[in-house]
């Protein structure tokens, strides 16, 4: 078969380090592309998350403590979706429309809220980052020079942890 393509054994090796050079070349291509758009989405949510914080404290709503339990994150979504929770005539709670519901459904995760009364409401319980890592809802800035604000650890680079926070993507 090499002898009807017009191949001579002898560029076998140099044909075979070709196709494996430009196998390499797409997927780490494809790689780099899944990391910009992981990057993109996760500084997109900080920010998100930055101004719904923002907006929550012009209206007056209290700073929210952290739950045993539970992922930091979840004390701020939490209390903002009580914030603007309504109940109806049935005494249903109901979510009425904010900012958080414009993040990207595959970054967050939904689940029950415990609301006034006894009753609970469904929300979002948890965003993730564009790495599919949970995000952390920093709330004492006797810890952190840039809290309050929501922050994430992204994955090693160069042997090195780096974190990225809202407070930075929001200025």
């Amino acid at each position: 078969m090499v002898k009807r393509m017009g191949i001579h054994r002898s560029e076998l090796p140099v044909i075979l380090a070709a196709v494996i050079i430009i196998i390499g070349v797409i997927s780490w291509s494809h790689t780099e592309q899944k990391r910009t758009d992981a990057m993109t989405n996760t500084r997109i949510t900080l920010a998100s998350l930055q101004v719904a914080f923002q907006q929550y404290q012009e209206f007056g709503g209290p700073m929210p403590k952290l739950r045993p339990g539970h992922p930091s994150i979840y004390s701020f979504l939490a209390a903002y979706q009580r914030f603007y929770a309504t109940r109806n005539a049935q005494g249903h709670w109901n979510n009425s429309p904010h900012l958080l519901i414009y993040l990207r459904p595959k970054l967050t995760t939904m689940g029950w809220i415990p609301m006034p009364g006894g009753g609970k409401m469904q929300g979002i319980v948890c965003v993730r980052d564009g790495f599919g890592h949970v995000i952390h809802f920093l709330n004492n800035p006797a810890k952190n020079l840039h809290a309050p604000c929501f922050a994430v650890e992204l994955p090693l680079q160069s042997g090195q942890r780096k974190w990225i926070y809202s407070s930075d993507e929001v200025r």
